[in-house]
């Protein structure tokens, strides 16, 4: 998807009164940004307006690139993960869903969502 906005980015820059006559700040809104980048950018705003509380997400933005940008920002996130993700647990590398598995039933709580059935998710939680 990201080259096909480089690619009507350089065509609009090249004809006269494309891109390149819009603003600096036209331009960057014009230009493409992925689900991540939009939510770096949303932390950062948080993190500069000094908004106190604990960042939470739901199952598609708990990734790699989202978690340790909020991590470097030394602030606190929960979120539900998918059963697929790798994580990091008393030294070892596994997926949630094996972390779930070591957790004894009098433990687990199912959750009900009204339209959306039963889930199991495992949850992730960090603080600083």
């Amino acid at each position: 998807m990201r080259w096909s906005c480089d690619a009507f980015v350089s065509a609009r820059t090249a004809r006269p009164g494309g891109i390149a006559t819009a603003t600096v700040d036209a331009q960057r809104l014009a230009t493409f940004k992925t689900h991540t980048e939009l939510c770096e950018e949303l932390v950062d705003w948080v993190v500069s307006e000094q908004i106190p509380g604990t960042f939470t997400f739901d199952s598609y933005f708990p990734n790699a690139p989202v978690l340790n940008h909020v991590h470097a920002r030394q602030r606190a996130y929960v979120g539900e993960l998918k059963c697929n993700r790798k994580v990091w647990f008393r030294g070892v590398e596994l997926r949630a869903s094996e972390i779930a598995d070591q957790i004894g039933p009098e433990l687990r709580k199912r959750c009900a969502w009204s339209s959306w059935g039963t889930t199991g998710m495992a949850r992730s939680r960090s603080r600083f």
